[in-house]
């Protein structure tokens, strides 16, 4: 194939003048002998059109697609170097956590090196407790409790209150050894300064032998007579964060576990046990100071106990009313109500006869002396004297064994009769009339004035009260170390519907203000020197009694709601908080029809028929 030029491509003769673009291609094709030109023209400017068209075609796209790759390249490169920083920022703060932790291990580790062990550890208070800040070594355990009990441990900030416990320091043939084991880590360590002293005489030397192979007790032996005593410590034994609901079924021991010498494992178990629904000691083989030890313990802390049949030493030491609490089997125990009633009469009975108040008060009373239990000033306020009989009546049957009443005759006189009558049923039973101008707090204030006793429980004179109303009371104020202590108005009894509602089925047990104001107990210290008297209001002198000692940096503290019924009448002016019975409607858990006491967990039911 060969290319030949034409004239007009030559720029010869007229085609000259024509652009180059328009010039022919002319093709010669040759074939064999005979040429013959055949010419193919092809306009050059369609070939350089269509080149034209995709080279822009070509830049558009890749104009398009380069812009595409950069913003993404931009924003790639922007998220990198924020994670990159971000990153670069959380390892450098841990870090810096573990160059601390690093410095501070080593500086710990240095002190251990250079002094013992025990000497480490023998302060109030110990390095693991204060760095799981733990606040106050009081409940089942200081360290080693389930998250919702560590709340339990907290330290009340008023300054200069005397100890609720006036414990004796006992002396005679204990040698310092002795004081020792007493005063260790099982029973008496944390509690309140003594302030009595109580010295046996030469012929009442008192004799304390430790007993028990895995679970420490005691034997005091006073001239002929053996008390043995659990001495465990209410601040660490006690059911502070108890839980209503048991789970897991039923936890049966067959034997000691030797692990329990170490006090963690024994307050992991003890915590562990008072969640299930109860403890089967049936076929339980272990020493009889053992095994009371562990029962008064379980008791203590809340924990339900099943035994088919309990050892006739065993019956001994822990006594017979907790012993006759014990049932064979599980049986109703699978209703929580009936659970919880039983653990509360469990923890009543171990606190009120085994901690080491309770022994050493016994140990007391053995040697003449008088007793180490605070009194408790009732104080009665009220404008009904239709009423007074009813309460002084129920005031008459509690257990507690040292009280004293003051009765507030707002606006009007008792009948001679009543009070020769009162005054028989009580003995230490103080009337006084005061003026109607004066206000509900003021009244109050006059009668707390006018109390001797060392703590003040207030009294409602319609609500219904359990005979150890107070003793709850008082056995909670000396585990929780709070301020004021009290109970939830768990259980309203409606005069109108004639029903018997419970509400609050969950946070007993605890640091909480939800306490009814029928139920306070405090001590007259905080009352006249923290507050400087009940506040004085027509209403809700309550609610600012327990504000002025939360604001003072006291603790209050909520009880079991056993053994205490709140009553609202037909006529709602009569109460001086009311919030209608729709309110306690709304908020109730459980009904019964008509007054059920037996439903609120008292224990004489037949002492308030027909009241």
């Amino acid at each position: 194939m060969k290319w030949h030029m034409s004239d007009e491509v030559r720029g010869e003769g007229a085609a000259a003048d024509l652009p180059l673009e328009e010039a022919i291609l002319v093709t010669e094709v040759c074939v064999n002998d005979e040429s013959t030109l055949r010419s193919s023209t092809l306009l050059i400017n369609t070939i350089s059109g269509n080149s034209n068209i995709v080279g822009q075609i070509w830049r558009a796209v890749r104009w398009r697609v380069r812009r595409v790759w950069r913003a993404v390249r931009w924003r790639v490169r922007r998220v990198w170097r924020a994670v990159r920083w971000r990153v670069r920022r959380v390892w450098r703060g841990v870090h810096r956590v573990w160059r601390g932790a690093r410095r501070r291990a080593h500086r710990v580790w240095g002190q251990i090196r250079l002094r013992k062990w025990r000497n480490l550890l023998a302060g109030p208070k110990s390095i693991l407790a204060v760095l799981l800040g733990s606040r106050q070594k009081s409940g089942l355990s200081s360290l080693f409790l389930p998250q919702e009990m560590r709340r339990f441990f907290r330290r009340s900030q008023c300054k200069n209150l005397r100890s609720l416990d006036r414990l004796p320091v006992l002396a005679g043939t204990i040698d310092k050894q002795d004081q020792k084991n007493l005063n260790g880590s099982w029973s008496s360590q944390d509690l309140p300064p003594l302030n009595i002293v109580v010295r046996a005489s030469g012929d009442n030397d008192l004799v304390m032998e430790k007993v028990g192979s895995v679970l420490p007790s005691f034997n005091f032996n006073i001239g002929n007579q053996t008390f043995w005593s659990a001495a465990f410590n209410p601040r660490r034994m006690n059911p502070g964060g108890w839980s209503q609901v048991g789970s897991n079924g039923v936890l049966r021991l067959s034997r000691l576990n030797p692990k329990w010498q170490k006090k963690s494992r024994y307050n992991r178990f003890l915590a562990k046990a008072r969640n299930r629904v109860a403890v089967d000691l049936t076929g339980f083989q272990a020493s009889t100071e053992d095994t009371a030890r562990l029962i008064v313990d379980l008791s203590a802390v809340g924990a339900p106990i099943v035994c088919a049949e309990l050892n006739l030493g065993v019956v001994q030491r822990i006594g017979k009313d907790l012993s006759e609490l014990i049932p064979s089997r599980v049986g109703k125990l699978v209703d929580p109500l009936n659970r919880e009633i039983y653990s509360s009469q469990l923890r009543r009975n171990a606190h009120r006869d085994h901690s080491i108040q309770a022994n050493l008060g016994k140990i007391v009373r053995e040697t003449g002396r008088a007793s180490i239990m605070p009194t408790v000033s009732i104080v009665l306020a009220t404008q009904r004297p239709q009423l007074v009989e009813f309460a002084l009546a129920q005031i008459a049957t509690q257990s507690y064994p040292h009280l004293e009443v003051v009765v507030g005759c707002h606006g009007f006189e008792l009948e001679k009769s009543l009070v020769t009558s009162s005054h028989q049923s009580l003995g230490n039973l103080k009337i006084l009339s005061c003026s109607r101008e004066k206000n509900l707090g003021e009244v109050l204030a006059e009668l707390v004035d006018h109390s001797d006793g060392d703590l003040i429980s207030k009294w409602d004179d319609d609500d219904w009260y359990d005979i150890d109303h107070i003793l709850d009371l008082v056995l909670a104020m000396r585990y929780s170390g709070a301020e004021i202590v009290g109970k939830a108005a768990e259980f309203i009894y409606s005069e109108s519907l004639d029903l018997t509602m419970r509400r609050f089925s969950i946070g007993a047990e605890n640091f909480s203000t939800t306490i009814a104001g029928g139920t306070i107990l405090t001590s007259k210290e905080v009352i006249t020197d923290v507050l400087g008297g009940w506040p004085s209001a027509p209403r809700r002198v309550d609610r600012l009694l327990i504000d002025g000692v939360l604001k003072a940096g006291g603790l209050c503290y909520r009880t079991h709601g056993f053994g205490y019924v709140l009553r609202r009448g037909v006529d709602p002016m009569a109460h001086t908080w009311d919030q209608g019975i729709g309110y306690f409607l709304a908020a109730s858990v459980a009904q019964r029809a008509g007054l059920d006491l037996e439903f609120a967990g008292f224990r004489d039911v037949v002492r308030h028929e027909g009241q």
